[in-house]
């Protein structure tokens, strides 16, 4: 029978990662100011990624006025301030058509194989995400009431909160001028500067690693030496006014 000799499947290929299915059959919440969420995404192969968008859901439910949230991307759930890798402010945007809210992320933040991706509560407003319950990653979420992360027992089903992997769209580049307060040069193969204002300086790999460094203050910048150098991308964090979280690759 020819009209009967043929299978077909069809595999849609995204740039974003979804434990949930695009339809939210309820709303999960967290509550009390100050209270944290964290999602946890697995990912499935050691190649370097960078998120350069955050999509969420955030159904009509509650307090409908506008209100806003601190969005978090960090590495680890041990409670230091290392963990965190990107934090900026995120103003609520609520529909009921499971249209998501896609929230750029212009320079792009690179990740290890294991993340998380939430959001601290600034208001005591309550604002839902979506929550889809034909699908159950229960195990992978996580919530900070009093500074301890404890993982959810009770809560069934997948948050709405999607990772956008691509190319950053202000990526940092290679910087020669002593006066700023980007890693320079960048790439290298040992050693960079920062600004003679740069303090809390951590240094991490792509898996979320501590990387050990030698500081060296100089008049006009701050030297960071790699201890045991090995090529790839790293990630510099450290406090010059405001947190800052810059790349720098290490070539052979």
């Amino acid at each position: 029978f020819k009209n009967n000799d043929t299978t077909k499947s069809t595999f849609i290929l995204h740039n974003f990662y979804a434990y949930d299915d695009g339809i939210a059959e309820y709303g999960a919440k967290i509550t009390g100011v100050g209270t944290q969420l964290a999602y946890q995404f697995d990912m499935v192969s050691n190649l370097p990624e960078t998120i350069v968008a955050v999509d969420l859901y955030f159904p009509k439910f509650g307090d409908d006025s506008n209100q806003n949230v601190q969005l978090h991307i960090m590495s680890a759930l041990t409670g230091n301030e290392s963990d965190y890798l990107h934090r900026q402010n995120l103003t609520i945007q609520r529909n009921n058509q499971n249209k998501f809210l896609r929230v750029p992320i212009p320079i792009g933040v690179p990740v290890p194989t294991k993340f998380y991706l939430g959001w601290k509560l600034n208001s005591s407003a309550v604002i839902a995400i979506g929550l889809d319950r034909n699908t159950n990653s229960a195990d992978k979420m996580f919530v900070n009431v009093a500074g301890q992360w404890e993982q959810n027992t009770s809560l069934i089903g997948s948050l709405m909160i999607r990772p956008v992997f691509g190319k950053p769209q202000n990526p940092v580049t290679a910087v020669t001028d002593v006066t700023s307060s980007n890693p320079y040069p960048n790439p290298t193969q040992r050693s960079f500067y920062l600004s003679h204002q740069a303090s809390q300086i951590k240094l991490y790999d792509l898996s979320g690693n501590d990387v050990a460094f030698e500081e060296s203050n100089q008049f006009d910048r701050k030297e960071i030496i790699i201890t045991n150098p090995t090529s790839g991308l790293y990630l510099v964090r450290y406090f010059d006014k405001v947190w800052h979280n810059e790349k720098i690759m290490v070539q052979p």
